[in-house]
């Protein structure tokens, strides 16, 4: 197969691949706009979060170790081994609900309704 075939498919494919992430955190800023009125700065950032997560996870590090540390007098650093994908993509997706939920009860719950002046 022509090699520059195979560079201009796969850049192609990269090219989608960026694409679609543009996409989903774009529908995320929609979303939580339109249910709430509130433009969420946070999105992009949460969105990188879970793909830090997701490799932190996959290399077999305990998520939020620092903090766990700090409260419990602990020196956990890592599991002591490597995490399947699809383990650790449901980890990542058990911490980040946890993560929104938190975010949601602390931060959105008390701006919905307010004053343009305060958002």
């Amino acid at each position: 197969m022509n090699f520059e075939l195979v560079i201009a498919a796969e850049v192609m494919l990269n090219g989608l691949m960026a694409g679609i992430l543009y996409a989903l955190v774009a529908l995320g800023f929609v979303l939580i706009y339109k249910a709430s009125g509130i433009f969420n700065y946070a999105q992009g950032v949460m969105a990188l979060f879970a793909a830090m997560t997701l490799v932190g996870i996959m290399e077999g590090q305990v998520p939020f170790n620092h903090l766990i540390n700090a409260i419990f007098g602990t020196h956990i650093h890592s599991f002591g081994w490597e995490v399947p994908a699809l383990l650790a993509i449901l980890l990542t997706i058990v911490v980040m609900v946890a993560l929104a939920w938190l975010v949601q009860q602390l931060v959105m719950r008390h701006l919905v309704n307010q004053e343009p002046i305060i958002l």
